[in-house]
């Protein structure tokens, strides 16, 4: 288990999750899809939190195993999220 802050991310696993996301063309667009629908939405960071779930049941490529999933920070992607955003759309 890593606690420790990583590349500006509360820790690795948030950043992990949040880099496969981004880096995965199909998947980044469904982000981006559930963001735009749910984004004002004051349950948003359940709804990443069960979009992640479902895309990586038993964790990321790069995880040793799914119970690396539960120290994911889903509020902190959630918030970067919306707030890419809303900067697109200014």
């Amino acid at each position: 288990m890593r606690n420790q802050e990583y590349n500006g991310w509360t820790n690795w696993e948030t950043w992990n999750v949040a880099l496969w996301i981004d880096n995965e063309e199909v998947i980044y667009k469904e982000s981006r899809k559930l963001t735009r629908r749910r984004s004002h939405d004051r349950y948003f960071a359940s709804s990443v939190e069960c979009f992640c779930n479902e895309i990586y049941p038993n964790g990321t490529p790069d995880m040793k195993d799914e119970i690396e999933m539960d120290n994911v920070n889903y509020q902190e992607i959630a918030d970067a999220w919306r707030e890419e955003y809303e900067l697109e759309n200014e």
